[in-house]
């Protein structure tokens, strides 16, 4: 990524390819942009600096010529020019839902689940397709769809004679296919969690040559020489586990806590069956064998009360040993990425509280803070993966000079420091440490990486004091 100017904003560079084909669309775009990806976590009135420029924020979100993506395509565009040549490329993709339930004005919403008491949950459902470099660091979207789930009228057996192209498991098959660019030139690994355990979706990556890692969903029916049909759970059982232990860190959720996992690991070449027991039915006829092979992790000590970890994980990918087994688990883990992505647009951003009154509106708004909560998982993990390159990749120079400003704001008080910032930057690992230091992160010893929360804290202190800046600079 380029350095940032003087007075530039970083997301004036990411979205400069934006057409509306309408001048006046393109130019509201830019300042809109700009305002809510400085105060990204306030609603659009608060963010805006007056009446007349909510006003205009609103209208724009309406316009006919605004849509999801039109307003995505330049960062789409912006992230293929991120993606190098020769570099192997971690793609995942998956589904969050967006509830606005508590909006009841709101119209357009479809059914997203049910509370607790059985009542009906409205809002939104999102899908998204994330780059990302061998080491996680999010490179940015390749694809995000944002849809109104509508009531299903086909259930049951009738439901598989609908076009693949009419179910909502389709997206991920456009995930698929807006990555297929990609591996004309540089090897592919996509990764996915158990509900694209789909069949067709194994075909067609092996078509377009990208390679899967996928956590199963369904116990299939395998061919063997040997044994004719088996399901994959009992091929595997005629494997021994590894006598070697791995340990897993496990994140916390809402239901666990998070833990060190000790696994046991195995895995075994299998072949999945196109037509199961010889069974010909319209839905099979034209599949084909698939070979794969399938790692499972399994956790044989839980901590008491807690329910053991166990990965079934199918991959395209080459499993000739323990190495390159834990290379399947290695990147089946960088997944977790994606959740945090989801947990910046909801936490950081607080999409779910925007009261914008239709959902093609909020389509919209979430389309263009999906590249704002893009850019505060870049510059979290840049600064593991790279903490000694310039903060100029990230920070204009009225930013860092006004965090400088902050951070020896002590020294300069009591006379020992000049208010005055240095000509060279800091480097990219003080800065966000910095940064998430305004937001709480306390930098002892044995504190870790600033998390996500502390970044984005410092992240909003940080803008009004770069606003601040360079007004009294000027």
């Amino acid at each position: 990524m380029k350095s940032s100017t003087e007075d530039g904003s970083w997301i004036q560079e990411e979205l400069s390819q934006a057409n509306f084909s309408d001048v006046r669309l393109n130019n509201r775009f830019s300042i809109l942009s700009e305002q809510l990806a400085s105060q990204p976590s306030l609603p659009i009135n608060q963010a805006s600096l007056d009446w007349a420029a909510s006003k205009a924020a609103y209208r724009f979100f309406e316009n006919e010529k605004v849509t999801p993506e039109a307003i995505i395509a330049p960062h789409i565009k912006s992230t293929e020019s991120r993606l190098q040549k020769g570099q192997k490329i971690i793609v995942v993709q998956d589904t969050t839902t967006l509830d606005f339930s508590k909006h009841w004005a709101t119209l357009n919403l479809g059914p997203i689940a049910e509370s607790r008491s059985g009542a009906e949950l409205h809002g939104l459902f999102m899908h998204t397709t994330m780059a990302m470099s061998e080491k996680g660091l999010p490179l940015g979207l390749l694809d995000n769809n944002i849809w109104a789930r509508k009531p299903q009228k086909v259930k049951g057996h009738s439901h598989t004679k609908i076009p693949l192209e009419e179910k909502e498991s389709f997206k991920w098959f456009k995930g698929l296919r807006a990555s297929g660019f990609l591996a004309k030139k540089q090897e592919v690994v996509m990764v996915c969690d158990r509900e694209a355990d789909i069949y067709e979706l194994f075909e067609e990556a092996g078509d377009l040559n990208i390679d899967l890692v996928v956590r199963m969903n369904h116990d299939r029916i395998t061919y063997t020489e040997d044994h004719e049909y088996l399901k994959i759970t009992d091929e595997l059982g005629l494997k021994k586990y590894l006598s070697t232990k791995v340990v897993v860190e496990v994140p916390g959720s809402g239901r666990r806590k998070p833990r060190q996992a000790e696994l046991s690991i195995r895995f075994s070449p299998i072949t999945l069956s196109s037509q199961p027991r010889g069974i010909k039915t319209s839905r099979v006829k034209s599949r084909y064998d698939i070979e794969l092979q399938v790692v499972e992790l399994h956790e044989l000590k839980p901590p008491k009360g807690e329910k053991a970890l166990v990965w079934y994980l199918l991959t395209s990918l080459d499993v000739r040993n323990r190495s390159e087994a834990l290379e399947v688990m290695r990147i089946y883990k960088l997944r977790w990425q994606i959740e945090q992505y989801f947990k910046c647009l909801k936490t950081g951003c607080k999409i779910e509280d925007c009261r914008l009154n239709t959902a093609n509106k909020l389509m919209n708004y979430i389309s263009l803070m999906a590249v704002v909560a893009w850019r505060l998982l870049w510059m979290t993990h840049l600064r593991r993966v790279n903490p000694n390159l310039s903060c100029e990749v990230a920070l204009t120079k009225n930013e860092w000079k006004a965090l400088w400003l902050q951070r020896h704001k002590r020294q300069i008080k009591s006379g020992k420091l000049k208010a005055k910032p240095p000509k060279k930057p800091p480097n990219l690992g003080d800065a966000i440490k910095w940064i998430a230091m305004q937001g709480g992160f306390l930098g002892r010893k044995g504190d870790g990486d600033p998390g996500l929360i502390t970044i984005w804290r410092g992240w909003i202190r940080l803008e009004g004091a770069a606003e601040m800046y360079a007004l009294l600079k000027n």
